[in-house]
């Protein structure tokens, strides 16, 4: 009997979950409503609310499965390429508070997917789930949402009308800076330097304001950190998050050509190189990392060489027709040969960009002698 009983049970569970699972497959929306380019209709609408309200109970599901079915369900419409910017703004007017209320729960798991989510929808409701992560303790969950961050930004830039307003963008960019600043977890730093490099590659029009306002927060964020302002090495994923800064610095700044932009990125790359001094006279070897893909020294001279090429275009962007010309040392070569010797010539080369009366103290930069301190 209690035999029975059990499997009875069990048959029940099963039948219970398998139909949950069936109805979240079921769940979708037609293409007409995906892909409508004019406002939704109340029907639409109505359609609209109906998904999304017949996913909810999957993603706040204690199994594991049926909040990654909801999930795909949900984000399924979102990456259609033809996903227009009403049904994003719509879904995400449905789902924004369980978004937000999961992102900024205990659980792990669910923040995660309700930043996946945001990350989709990109929009401006995606910005407060995004925000509500931001503050978890959990590191994977801010790493999501550092991660959606880059895909709101992304969508932002991608052809068609941006699902979020300009003025929006402009704000996260600043949000980003400031968690930038403290962030100690090197897997969340270099997820919102890529990021800041995706508001900066939105070359349309309307957000000119806030791709030159992502490169100077991303300047700006990453020379007032403490790990950069510091003379300890600095481990190699933090080394690749200061080397795409340099390098996301280097290439937009190019088409941008805007004064602030190029300065801001020029303080970054000298910084980048008086740490560098710092580092080595304080007597490290830049040793090797146990299970580093790319070892620490041959990342600071990647570093040291996009900080000289930074140099150089960002003096010709700031040039006002007196033809300057930068030379290169050849900083990042010096750094790769590993011998005291080299290092030495490394530290005597780079305070030539540098040092008070070196390349940046002098126009077309004209930068303060304290702000590189390399003791």
């Amino acid at each position: 009997m209690r035999l029975s009983l059990i499997l009875a049970c069990v048959i029940f569970v099963v039948a219970r979950a398998s139909a949950a699972m069936d109805a979240l497959a079921s769940a979708d929306l037609p293409v007409e409503i995906v892909r409508s380019t004019g406002s939704l209709t109340e029907s639409q609408r109505e359609e609209v609310g109906a998904f999304a309200a017949s996913l909810l109970p999957g993603l706040s599901s204690e199994s594991a499965v049926e909040v990654a079915e909801a999930r795909r369900a949900l984000v399924k419409p979102l990456r259609d390429p033809q996903v227009t910017a009403p049904v994003r703004i719509e879904l995400a007017t449905r789902l924004k508070s369980s978004l937000t209320s999961a992102a900024s729960g205990s659980g792990e798991a669910s923040a995660v997917n309700a930043l996946v989510i945001a990350g989709d929808l990109a929009t401006v409701e995606s910005l407060g789930v995004i925000e509500a992560g931001m503050r978890s303790t959990g590191a994977p969950v801010r790493y999501e949402a550092a991660y959606a961050s880059m895909r709101v930004f992304q969508t932002a830039g991608s052809p068609g009308a941006s699902p979020i307003r300009a003025d929006a963008v402009d704000g996260h960019v600043r949000t980003l800076e400031s968690w930038l600043k403290t962030e100690k977890e090197p897997m969340v730093v270099a997820a919102l330097v890529r990021a800041l490099a995706a508001a900066a590659e939105n070359s349309k029009p309307e957000f000119s304001s806030s791709r030159s306002r992502a490169l100077v927060s991303l300047a700006s964020s990453m020379e007032s950190r403490a790990d950069v302002s510091g003379n300890k090495d600095l481990s190699p994923a933090m080394l690749e998050a200061l080397l795409l800064a340099l390098l996301t610095e280097r290439d937009q700044s190019a088409s941008i050509r805007n004064p602030e932009v190029s300065k801001a990125a020029a303080r970054l790359a000298g910084l980048s190189l008086s740490h560098t001094i710092r580092v080595l006279a304080s007597g490290s070897r830049l040793s090797e990392v146990e299970g580093a893909a790319i070892q620490p020294r041959e990342l600071y001279a990647q570093v040291a060489a996009a900080a000289e090429t930074v140099i150089a275009a960002t003096a010709t962007q700031l040039d006002t027709g007196s033809g300057v010309s930068v030379r290169s040392y050849n900083l990042g070569d010096t750094l790769r040969k590993g011998t005291v010797r080299d290092d030495a010539q490394f530290a005597i080369d780079a305070k030539k960009h540098v040092d008070a009366g070196g390349t940046l103290g002098k126009a077309p930069f004209s930068l303060p002698a304290e702000t590189f301190k390399t003791k």
